[in-house]
């Protein structure tokens, strides 16, 4: 929304200091901007699409997923037949995920958009899989697409039979008692609090969709969820009836959006407000700010709001986030106690409270590589880092070891892990001469080490040479320094 303020009658020879009244204005401005945003109400759709319900038992059943119900389920299935075997293999070699960037936003601050979830949504907001195709066309290429719709069709009636049907009356029952409890809620409210907070943006006249499906196993209680646009969806187990926890996470995936749909104004002030921080652990900080942010909005303050008690600790399943989110957790709430969007103030603090709470996290390697860039010309060297280090937020890969590809790493400010298995005396020479920090580095080509460099922009280089492309003694004895 955009607000206009006249103020009449204001002398020039105001005694107020103009940066007294600029506060005041703003002061004004936020105060109806929000009463605006409170004013609004989202719709909330709890359901069950059948298509996208289908596009994902496709994707369980690849040879890529692993063992998981809806394969034991169509595995003992008259459908397990080699005719039904190809067209999964067949789909599941289709590429139907297609990448692009925002560019013109702060590096990791805004996510890319993708086909595949363009395509998702499309399939939950389309009555039938030929209203999906139309809405789709483009998107992907067309011969593709055909395909893609042509195994969904076939695999529809498959699905319907062996997962929902023999499912449906519990399913049923899960989702009147979820829209129950979002009704007993003011979901509403929780949203757009959280909406404010992150100065985001929103379409009040767009609904919120929450697409749930059956996963056909009644002793799981565990399950997943994502969001996209204005999507949140998950496959639940039978077994569930934590519908709080269930709705928590859900919305902390929705959250993200919020985050992510921050103007770029708003995403500019927020990196120049950490960039600006002396401190050295201002940069790790903000790679976990996101995610510290929407677990303490979803997994804290939602959370509470809908069972009436905060959640027990951990209030997620990644250790640095969980403990972050929760120190968080005073600070969030008296701004949305007081109204008030996030500010530079905020930032400060909590930058602050990750120095005074956590200050180790800056060597602790499990920390640095939830966020990381790696070039390893060794794939077998890669797979073995990414075992050992398989949660990470910021994931990118490069395959070769040239100065094209270090100069795009040094533009990516997140942990930077360089590994050297051929070559080695060509390729660590072409490293230290790509890196300022590393001029008085003389390292020795013909050990095995591991080095780490604390870099300009606050984050650390991570050098590993190996004279094999087993790494994994290396992996266990890096250092931070």
């Amino acid at each position: 929304m955009f607000v206009q303020i006249n103020i009449l009658g204001a002398s020039q020879n105001t005694k107020k200091p103009q940066n007294q009244m600029k506060n005041i204005l703003l002061t004004i401005l936020l105060s109806i901007s929000f009463n605006f945003v409170l004013s609004q109400t989202i719709e909330f759709k709890v359901q069950f699409s059948e298509n996208y319900a289908t596009f994902e038992f496709l994707r369980y059943l690849s040879e890529e997923s692993p063992q998981n119900a809806f394969k034991e389920v169509f595995n003992k299935s008259q459908y397990n037949v080699p005719e039904y075997q190809d067209l999964i293999k067949q789909f599941n070699n289709l590429n139907y995920f297609y990448w692009y960037e925002y560019e013109q936003y702060p590096y990791g601050n805004k996510i890319g958009g993708n086909t595949y979830f363009i395509l998702g949504r499309n399939l939950i907001e389309s009555k039938t899989l030929e209203e999906f195709k139309t809405k789709s066309y483009g998107i992907i290429p067309n011969s593709d697409l055909n395909i893609f719709y042509s195994i969904l069709n076939q695999f529809l009636p498959i699905y319907r039979e062996i997962i929902y049907e023999p499912t449906k009356e519990k399913f049923n029952n899960q989702l009147v008692q979820i829209k129950a409890l979002i009704n007993r809620t003011d979901m509403n409210m929780l949203f757009l609090q959280a909406l404010n907070f992150h100065q985001s943006t929103w379409d009040f006249k767009i609904p919120f969709f929450v697409s749930l499906c059956p996963i056909p196993d009644s002793r799981a209680k565990g399950f997943t969820a994502t969001a996209f646009y204005n999507q949140a969806v998950s496959a639940i187990p039978q077994g569930l009836d934590n519908f709080e926890f269930l709705l928590s996470v859900m919305f902390h995936e929705a959250f993200h959006i919020l985050y992510d749909e921050q103007s770029l104004n708003v995403k500019q002030n927020i990196a120049k407000w950490f960039e600006s921080h002396q401190s050295n652990s201002s940069r790790y900080a903000q790679l976990l700010f996101n995610e510290a942010i929407t677990t303490t909005l979803a997994n804290g303050h939602l959370y509470k709001n809908i069972k009436g008690e905060l959640l027990k600790s951990p209030w997620y399943n990644n250790e640095y986030i969980s403990k972050m989110g929760e120190a968080l957790f005073p600070m969030v709430k008296e701004y949305i106690n007081a109204k008030k969007p996030m500010d530079e103030l905020f930032v400060k603090n909590y930058i602050d409270l990750f120095d005074e709470r956590f200050p180790d996290w800056l060597k602790d390697i499990n920390h640095l590589m939830m966020q990381r860039f790696v070039i390893s010309e060794s794939k077998e060297s890669y797979r073995t880092l990414y075992k050992k280090y398989r949660y990470a937020n910021i994931r990118e890969y490069k395959n070769e070891l040239n100065v094209l590809s270090l100069e795009k790493m040094k533009t990516h400010p997140v942990t930077k892990v360089i590994i050297v298995t051929n070559d080695n005396e060509s390729k660590l020479k072409l490293i230290k001469n790509n890196f300022n920090e590393l001029k008085d580095w003389n390292p020795n080509y013909q050990k095995d080490f591991s080095h780490s460099q604390f870099l300009s922009d606050k984050t650390y280089l991570i050098i590993i040479n190996s004279k094999s492309e087993d790494i994994t003694n290396l992996l266990e004895n890096i250092t931070i320094k």
